[in-house]
């Protein structure tokens, strides 16, 4: 306990205690010195709850204790003046014991609810399936009561004590006994034994008892699950929480420490999920987010039996139904990589002598969505059909749960038309957005709404990201990234190669690692022109061999004005950019002014007319009317090709 005494100036006054209870997030209203407990409101109550508390006692002095049950503050406070040890001690043992009293008389409102609810039940009759708050969530009456239009749910302990009940109107609203125990009381839908579900609600329960045929048991809300949790442990169950898609179930699932299973779609419960999909959809759901039901003890045959061979997407390289990243510096050319990987998958061709299984592929683009149709038609142009190949209109973020719920409602339409086999999410910064990536809790809330994309459908999710500024070699960001990963490769360019890179496996959870290996790409005209009337082309990966392998640009080596004035042109073009974002413009600029790049470069003229004539020929700058812009190949030999 802190004291707050032994402060020089004036003696405080109860206005004072209650100026800093209010700072303290309590609010006591007027002030009562009568030495007992009293309830008082609290920041963070939900409803007509009061977590906060206060006592007060006056005496030669004022002093006060207050605090707040649910986040643990404790403190004490005196109107003035140092108080002594033997006047500490004293005062400490008063707050003790009014403690005590209230808990005493916290108690006895228990035990007089537990008789009540007990004559309650007595009175009721049983509840029968036809209760509208029943036929609304489509569920039936296991072990309830029904009283003036009232469902009865009895709230015991682990030991089947009675304590209170939950009333539920044929409207829905619930409330309970007042005065009743809540903390750790349970309602069981079957007999505990061996694998059980423990759920926040009823109407939950009684689907997942539906679906599955295991011991269900209700917990009431949300912050019960963790009490009701403790209370049965070392009674031999198996427990999986069937938690709500919400972050107070997933806060409380955490603080079980069990296993948690939840519905994709975030703000929903297993019984809207019964409604929407079906019991099936239920358990299906259950079984893929409880790792609990498919633990077991290897017998010794089975151990050193042949497992079950890998099933590939992409043969040697990318698995089925796992969470992968493709991660490289800046124009390290990974999301060229990502979307030759996925059109080989929509159209069914093999990707460089790998077998592939053919499925619909979602691309969610970030940024660039213009660029992206561009590579899209640069690969039909060279490779033929695309398949069922789809691209996003613009980037939502998964931590939020509207949004969420939006691309889930998109990628659903997909996988009811065609099979979806791959989603691959470009780049987790753009589609983590409001996230912290150094943030272990945040990166693992990243990768469990992708788990839960790969586990609803099915299929392969593979994430474009980053490389971290101090680590080339690691991707960007909490550990917890890489940890949650089922696979990872790293892609890197060879110094002096900028349509090539090398790609290597960095993790391969379940299978054996790939042989690092090299691609190449090559520019390909898409037969569209630009709105300067200029043809319109993109890189497209068209060979792969051993690392050092892939052919290197044509031509020499750029010479160091060249690089120079590349490079200065990158820079004055992402200026030019930033400047019409803040005006509000939209799309790429229309380029920079010659006279603008060269005073930059600082050439001589003849120079700058021979730097000017290789870069053009070269088809990494394009000039139309004074202004200069880079092509895909220049950004990339630029060193800073947007992804």
């Amino acid at each position: 306990m802190r004291w707050t005494v032994g402060v020089s100036g004036p003696p405080k006054t109860l206005d004072d205690l209650r100026r800093e209870m209010e700072a303290a997030g309590l609010h006591p209203g007027d002030l009562l010195t009568d030495g007992q407990i009293h309830r008082c409101p609290s920041d963070g109550d939900k409803g007509s709850k009061k977590a906060g508390w206060y006592v007060v006692y006056v005496d030669d002095m004022t002093c006060a204790a207050y605090g707040c049950w649910r986040s643990g503050l404790r403190e004490t406070w005196c109107s003035g003046g140092a108080m002594g040890i033997a006047e500490r001690h004293t005062f400490d043992q008063r707050v003790a014991k009014a403690h005590e009293a209230r808990e005493l008389e916290r108690q006895q409102k228990r035990e007089d609810a537990a008789a009540m609810a007990a004559a309650r039940l007595n009175q009721a009759e049983n509840a029968t399936d036809d209760h509208p708050y029943l036929t609304a969530k489509k569920v039936t009456a296991y072990g309830l009561a029904e009283h003036r239009g009232s469902l009865l749910i009895p709230m015991r302990d682990a030991d089947g004590k009675l304590w209170s009940l939950q009333f539920i109107t044929p409207k829905g609203d619930k409330w309970f006994l007042p005065g009743g125990r809540v903390a750790g009381c349970m309602h069981w839908i079957g007999r505990p034994e061996g694998l059980c579900y423990l759920v926040e609600g009823y109407a939950t329960g009684a689907t997942v008892w539906a679906a599955t045929g295991r011991p269900v048991c209700v917990a009431f809300d949300a912050g019960n699950l963790p009490k009701v949790a403790a209370a049965l442990e070392g009674r031999g169950l198996s427990l999986v929480v069937a938690g709500d898609a919400d972050v107070a179930g997933r806060t409380a699932v955490e603080r079980t420490g069990l296993r948690g299973a939840f519905p994709a779609i975030e703000g929903q419960d297993w019984n809207d999920v019964g409604h929407e999909q079906g019991l099936e959809a239920v358990k299906a759901g259950l079984e893929a987010g409880s790792p609990a039901q498919r633990w077991r003890l290897i017998t010794p045959e089975d151990a050193i039996s042949q497992p079950a061979p890998p099933k590939w997407l992409v043969r040697g390289l990318l698995e089925q139904a796992v969470v992968a990243d493709i991660f490289g510096a800046s124009g390290s050319l990974k999301s060229f990589l990502g979307l030759s990987v996925g059109l080989a998958v929509s159209s069914g061709e093999p990707w460089f002598g790998r077998d592939v299984d053919q499925g619909a592929v979602a691309y969610l683009a970030g940024e660039g969505h213009r660029g992206v149709r561009r590579r899209v038609k640069a690969w039909s142009v060279k490779n033929g059909p695309i398949g069922r190949f789809f691209t996003a209109s613009g980037a939502l973020s998964v931590m939020d749960n509207e949004q969420f719920a939006l691309l889930i409602e998109g990628l659903d339409a997909v996988h009811k038309a065609h099979e979806l086999r791959l989603v691959i999410v470009d780049t987790l910064a753009r589609w983590s957005a409001g996230a912290e990536e150094n943030s272990a809790k945040d990166m693992g809330m990243f990768a469990a709404r992708l788990d839960a994309i790969k586990d609803r459908y099915g299929c392969a999710v593979v994430v474009v990201h980053h490389t971290g500024h101090a680590h080339g070699e690691r991707a960007r960001g909490s550990s917890a990234w890489y940890g949650a990963l089922d696979a990872s490769m790293r892609v890197e360019r060879p110094d002096g190669n900028k349509t090539a890179a090398n790609v290597h496996c960095e993790k391969a959870k379940d299978a054996e690692p790939f042989e690092s290996f090299s691609f190449s790409c090559s520019v390909v005209d898409t037969g569209w022109v630009d709105d300067e009337g200029a043809p319109s082309t993109s890189l497209v990966v068209d060979s792969v061999g051993d690392v050092g392998v892939a052919p290197k640009p044509k031509g020499a080596a750029l010479g160091k004005l060249q690089k120079a004035a590349l490079a200065m042109l990158a820079e004055l073009l992402r200026r030019a950019q930033k400047m019409q974002e803040a005006r509000g413009g939209v799309g790429a600029p229309p380029g920079v002014d010659l006279q603008t790049w060269r005073r930059e470069v600082s050439a001589s003229r003849q120079a700058w007319a021979a730097m000017l004539e290789a870069l053009c020929g070269r088809e990494l700058v394009r000039v139309d009317n004074g202004l200069a812009r880079l092509t895909e190949t220049g950004w990339i030999v630029a060193g800073d090709m947007p992804e």
